[in-house]
């Protein structure tokens, strides 16, 4: 239930101050809405790995390749492949490709490469070392039937004060990925005591900037999926303990469809009881 407070006699241009129920409510709607995004994790229909040698592919116009120069395809007017606009997934208004279009991304980069007829996106990237390419349909049906994330209720008693141990040197580790054989290189920047109901683990934060944390955790719950992550808010770290608030668990991407490559948790950060708060398994 929603609660709010009364401006007080007198002082009728004040506004409430929004609840923790509130501040997660308008958070979980904010979340669904980047989920549902034109071209988002939703729309996910095909992951491809790329090779040197070009190749047709089901749902893409045009011969597919990557070299050390970047990601290709070749393509004839007709296919109607059209270059896209990375920061809306959507064709810019040019001539159709015609002959070779290449495209550079970084390491762990990806970019919406080209918009195909029927407005399917073409995401490259490199994983793992490995040039992909992912494809986008806004008519996915994970997309189409899309209605929210499940989720547990809210519930305080999940907003928990954990110690936290930075290290003074950052420490690299390689974990797995959602695909097989795929992997990525993560950097462990401490470590945190989760504790509840008599029962505690310690578990290894990564981050990738100074103030930014991570938590990847797995739980026993039959609710829950593989593994889940929980942004950690350093910000107000004090005295030596973060807030870990497990209402703001979420689904990786890969809990969206079977083309994530989203890393899994370092090893041993298992939780042992279930955690039943935040994003449930989308079924």
């Amino acid at each position: 239930m929603t609660t709010s407070t009364s401006p007080a006699p007198g002082d009728a241009g004040s506004t409430a101050t929004p609840s923790p129920r509130d501040l997660w409510v308008a958070w979980r709607a904010e979340r669904d809405a980047g989920l549902a995004e034109h071209h988002g994790w939703l729309t996910l229909t095909a992951l491809h790995q790329l090779t040197d040698v070009p190749t047709a592919y089901e749902q893409l116009p045009g011969r597919w390749w990557a070299d050390r120069h970047g990601i290709h395809v070749e393509v004839t007017a007709a296919d109607g492949l059209r270059a896209g606009d990375t920061s809306a997934g959507r064709a810019v208004e040019d001539e159709p490709f015609e002959g070779v279009h290449s495209v550079d991304v970084s390491t762990a980069g990806s970019t919406i490469a080209a918009i195909v007829p029927g407005d399917v996106a073409v995401e490259a990237g490199i994983r793992s070392g490995r040039p992909i390419l992912r494809v986008r349909d806004p008519r996915a049906p994970m997309a189409t039937g899309f209605t929210g994330v499940p989720t547990f209720d809210y519930d305080p008693s999940w907003v928990l004060e954990a110690p936290v141990r930075w290290y003074a040197q950052p420490e690299p580790a390689v974990v797995g990925a959602a695909q097989p054989g795929f992997s990525h290189e993560v950097t462990v920047t401490g470590e945190v005591d989760l504790a509840r109901d008599g029962q505690s683990v310690t578990l290894r934060l990564v981050g990738d900037a100074p103030g930014s944390a991570s938590l990847l955790f797995t739980d026993t719950s039959e609710e829950t999926p593989a593994w889940r992550s929980l942004t950690v808010d350093t910000a107000g770290e004090t005295e030596g303990t973060v807030v870990l608030d497990l209402n703001r668990a979420y689904d990786m991407p890969c809990a969206f469809s079977d083309f994530g490559t989203c890393p899994q948790p370092v090893e041993g950060n298992d939780v042992p009881f279930a955690v039943t708060a935040g994003e449930c398994r989308v079924r």
